[in-house]
């Protein structure tokens, strides 16, 4: 029996599939916001022109963090100065999405 998930807004309804029915599985789980599809969602939905702006932000925000004496000046432009761990700040930053 293999899952089907049928999106409906922020949450997902998982239904099980068998070879002659289906039967709603016992409830609605949260969507993981993590997935990289619910990104790819916005990136194919959205303005291209703004997604190519965010997609050039992300390159240089990332290839500037990778400069450890232009890392804390990066952070500091967003208020963000105190965050020690890049995770942490790109977190913050991909929040708005």
């Amino acid at each position: 029996m293999a899952p089907l998930l049928l999106a409906v807004g922020h949450n997902r309804i998982d239904i099980r599939v068998s070879r002659s029915w289906a039967y709603p599985y016992l409830g609605v789980t949260h969507a993981s916001l993590s997935n990289w599809e619910y990104y790819d969602i916005i990136r194919t939905a959205a303005d291209p022109v703004c997604i190519s702006h965010l997609q050039y932000a992300t390159v240089v925000i990332d290839a500037l963090l990778g400069v450890p004496y232009v890392k804390g000046y990066v952070k500091s432009l967003f208020g963000l100065q105190d965050l020690v761990h890049d995770d942490d700040f790109v977190s913050v930053l991909e929040v708005c999405l």
